[in-house]
């Protein structure tokens, strides 16, 4: 899960969960010259085979619970693990320093939704992805490893809050990562997300 020597930070800067490294530069390098927006699901690929995915035991959770949005792209990177059912945000703050190491524009985009059959509040992370040279948007469920999708993305559209995006998401926020969205532990899923999302629904 964690290196015996690795610490976990106790600051949380704006923008430097998903800062682009000399080590996330060298991670894109192979994928310098690729067609894009295709190109992405190569990324997609590479990330669920350098990243080990953990089961969600009773052994790990609190381990698990103690990292959660704790870890920036390139501490990810070398750790190289993620803990199943709970690395969505992980695995897209990666992708975002990466996209933006290729010369992408990237943001997370922080979404929820209700579960149509027992109408729970599920959370999500999301990536926004925009060439500037293209004029083109995109919405990319990267962090699923068997559910990967792309869409397109309005340009005119406004990113806030309770905006639908494709597959019946809603916008909580969108920024550079989730420690400029003011969200660096796993207690404010349901003490800021959730009870947006409920208020959100039951206006």
């Amino acid at each position: 899960m964690l290196p015996a020597d690795f610490k976990l930070r106790t600051d949380f800067p704006k923008g430097e969960q998903a800062r682009v490294t000399q080590n996330i530069l060298e991670a894109c390098q192979q994928f310098r010259g690729l067609s894009y927006p295709d190109g992405f699901s190569n990324i997609h690929d590479y990330l669920f085979k350098r990243l080990t995915i953990v089961p969600y035991t009773d052994e790990v959770k609190e381990i698990e619970r103690t990292r959660r949005w704790k870890l920036t792209a390139d501490e990810l990177l070398k750790v190289g693990t993620i803990v199943d059912t709970k690395y969505c945000n992980d695995v897209v703050n990666l992708f975002l320093s990466m996209a933006k190491g290729l010369g992408f524009d990237a943001k997370l985009a922080k979404v929820f939704s209700k579960d149509g059959e027992d109408d729970k509040i599920k959370v999500h992370s999301l990536a926004i992805v925009e060439s500037p040279d293209l004029d083109e948007r995109y919405l990319i469920n990267i962090g699923s490893k068997d559910k990967y999708w792309i869409k397109p993305l309005p340009k005119d559209q406004e990113l806030k809050f309770g905006a639908e995006l494709p597959n019946n998401w809603f916008i909580w926020k969108v920024d550079l990562d989730q420690w400029s969205m003011g969200l660096n532990d796993s207690s404010q899923e349901h003490s800021t997300i959730v009870a947006d999302a409920n208020k959100f629904f039951n206006k």
